[in-house]
């Protein structure tokens, strides 16, 4: 009998973005902002496309939930 080979739905990178908002709330501080740009900057460039736009969505999640509109401009990625 062979057996069957199951494929991961999302990449590490991805279930580790995803893992930070599951483990973290709003407002979000520039401790939280820290904590997710080292995540971020090590898995965006290992993402599939999908994922891409889907942790870009997360990102603008954490831009309209920052405690302080000045934390915005501190987000890995945000011009």
């Amino acid at each position: 009998m062979e057996t069957a080979k199951i494929k991961a739905l999302h990449s590490a990178g991805y279930r580790e973005v995803t893992q930070f908002f599951a483990s973290h709330e709003p407002p979000f501080t520039l401790t939280d902002i820290h904590e997710f740009n080292a995540i971020y900057r090590r898995a965006y460039p290992a993402l599939a496309p999908g994922e891409r736009m889907r942790s870009e969505k997360w990102v603008d999640y954490l831009i309209d939930h920052v405690e302080s509109p000045d934390c915005a401009g501190k987000i890995y990625g945000v011009v």
